[in-house]
């Protein structure tokens, strides 16, 4: 997993949430006002479970009011505080993606099972067309043979009165 790029509006948070967090000792970090300040960006989202610092900013009061407009399609995400509260949250669009990930896959089994019926059935109806065919040769067939074996007896027929006549 890591930095794969896909257009499914899911891929990136379901990446997140089943890649192993990253190794914790030997980081290079320093304080700032009380917090971790890491010197490698990649690390701090990492370790803040992907979360943006600027969400929890002041200045966003469209998620204190609860009109968040998230651009990802995804639903409005409900704010609690706390680390469970955070794993919950996670856990629940872990759920979501899933269930999203089931329905669509659950359309596409349905579609694959109605295309292998129509074509079974083409098979069935090619099948019997074919065998419908393979009478009438047959038929054919024994009709000529038939009509090749009047035509000798005929001919022996003739050929018998003329040398009897």
């Amino acid at each position: 997993m890591g930095a794969s790029t896909s257009k499914w509006i899911y891929f990136k948070k379901m990446d997140m949430l089943m890649s192993t967090p990253p190794m914790q000792g030997g980081l290079s970090c320093g304080m700032d006002s009380g917090e971790y300040v890491f010197m490698n960006p990649r690390v701090y989202l990492n370790r803040a479970n992907g979360l943006d610092e600027m969400r929890d900013s002041p200045a966003d009061s469209k998620s204190a009011d609860g009109e968040e407009d998230d651009s990802d399609g995804l639903p409005p995400k409900k704010r609690k505080f706390g680390k469970h509260s955070d794993e919950g949250s996670s856990l629940r669009l872990l759920a979501d993606s899933i269930q999203k990930f089931s329905e669509i896959y659950e359309k596409i089994e349905n579609s694959k099972r109605q295309q292998m019926l129509e074509l079974e059935k083409m098979r069935m109806d090619f099948h019997r067309e074919l065998e419908m065919q393979k009478r009438q040769i047959m038929e054919r067939a024994q009709a000529e043979i038939v009509k090749i074996q009047l035509g000798d007896d005929e001919e022996n027929d003739i050929s018998a009165e003329n040398i009897s006549g």
